[in-house]
């Protein structure tokens, strides 16, 4: 296991939704965001990351790289995503 050792207690859990990248503000907040503070913690994105596959490419890189560990789950605004991309 990856993560085996590492010492117990040093990970933090994180979750967030509704992140809409592509909204006024979201690009802000996921910017200010620390490089360094989070690099032993897990972020569990619970949805609604973006309307488009560029977006939510983009915002999901960025919050892996903030973050050891992101684990993601399809919300409603990623179901939309047109055909298309």
């Amino acid at each position: 296991f990856i993560d085996a050792q590492l010492p117990k207690g040093s990970t933090r859990i994180f979750a967030v939704s509704d992140v809409h990248i592509g909204q006024p503000g979201a690009m802000d907040w996921a910017k200010a965001i620390s490089r360094h503070k989070f690099q032993n913690d897990v972020l569990i994105v619970a949805g609604n990351v973006a309307d488009t596959i560029r977006q939510l490419r983009f915002g999901l890189s960025m919050l892996r790289s903030k973050f050891r560990r992101v684990f993601f789950t399809p919300g409603n605004h990623e179901l939309w995503v047109h055909p298309s991309e």
